[in-house]
């Protein structure tokens, strides 16, 4: 059996409006928007955690890049990435001002429909991480 060149760490549910990672039988076959979702494949998000071979390593040049496009090339060239897809929880994408405006706004609101809650209580119900 083929040795994985990356593991890619997934979200449970894809995030609206933005590119997904199609997965099939826990090995990913491709990334694209939910209307181009390939039969038979699941669609996540990706979390942005992962694990890379030295192989997988070895091909990023240094130059600005997503990280996505190295992963598009190892699948064309048949390499296996394969997924893991953590438990469903609290987790927004920061990577704008508006992401972490909403990420906050979200906190805010589970913090109001929890009566008496406290910020320890929230990590102890998975509601922060």
């Amino acid at each position: 059996e083929q040795m994985a060149t990356a593991t890619m760490g997934l979200l449970p549910n894809p995030i609206e409006g933005e590119q997904s990672v199609f997965v099939q039988e826990d090995i990913i076959c491709g990334f694209g928007y939910l209307n181009d979702l390939p039969q038979g494949c699941s669609a996540h998000a990706f979390s942005n955690y992962q694990v890379l071979s030295q192989d997988f390593i070895d091909k990023i040049v240094k130059k600005p890049a997503s990280v996505l496009e190295y992963y598009k090339a190892a699948i064309a060239s048949n390499e296996r990435i394969c997924a893991f897809v953590y438990a469903p929880h609290f987790w927004f994408d920061l990577g704008t001002k508006e992401r972490y405006y909403q990420a906050l706004l979200s906190i805010q609101d589970k913090l109001a429909s929890t009566p008496h809650a406290s910020i320890d209580a929230l990590y102890a119900c998975g509601l922060l991480t």
